[in-house]
């Protein structure tokens, strides 16, 4: 009947424009953010999130906190050319290196090695990836997502997020990480 031959030839059209969709996805992608299409391609949910932002806020300045290796803040500027100051935090001392050699064009940066908390003081960070804490989250962390912690601790220093942006005069964010 003519509903069946309609049938098959429905789901092929389907799939065909799924196709074609997904390539004009990722072909948009290429030309809009160009070399650092991979980049976005690598980190998917760091670029949606960045570009729900952007197409809300538009962020000037940025507050990063748990900053790692600056990946998310890199991301943002890319596809960001408004963002003209990132402050950015972070704790573990490989990474902190990372982010003094991070790049990020004209955009001003403010790096500061520590952690934040409710009072100033000391602490030991657990973890030594991007998946680090404060607290003792290691056992249920490597249950879900194992390999996401190792057994490096050291110490870092802790600021109050307030304190610290009313003594160093930095802008006040429209997008706090």
């Amino acid at each position: 009947s003519a509903q069946t031959k309609i049938g098959p030839m429905k789901a092929f059209l389907i799939r065909v424009y799924k196709a074609f969709e997904n390539r004009f996805r990722i072909l948009s992608e290429k030309v809009e953010f160009g070399d650092a299409w991979r980049d976005v391609v690598a980190y998917r949910d760091c670029y949606e999130t960045i570009r729900v932002l952007n197409r809300f806020i538009r962020p000037k300045y940025l507050c990063d906190i748990g900053a790692n290796n600056g990946h998310w803040t890199l991301t943002m500027q890319r596809m960001n050319p408004e963002l003209e100051h990132v402050v950015l935090f972070e704790p573990q001392s490989a990474e902190y290196e990372a982010l003094r050699a991070l790049h990020l064009g004209n955009v001003e940066k403010a790096l500061y090695k520590c952690g934040l908390g409710s009072q100033e003081g000391s602490v030991t960070i657990k973890g030594g990836t991007a998946s680090a804490s404060f607290l003792d989250a290691a056992p249920a962390q490597s249950a879900i997502f194992p390999e996401s912690m190792n057994a490096a601790e050291e110490e870092a220093d802790v600021k109050v997020l307030d304190k610290l942006y009313a003594y160093e005069s930095l802008p006040i964010p429209d997008v706090i990480k």
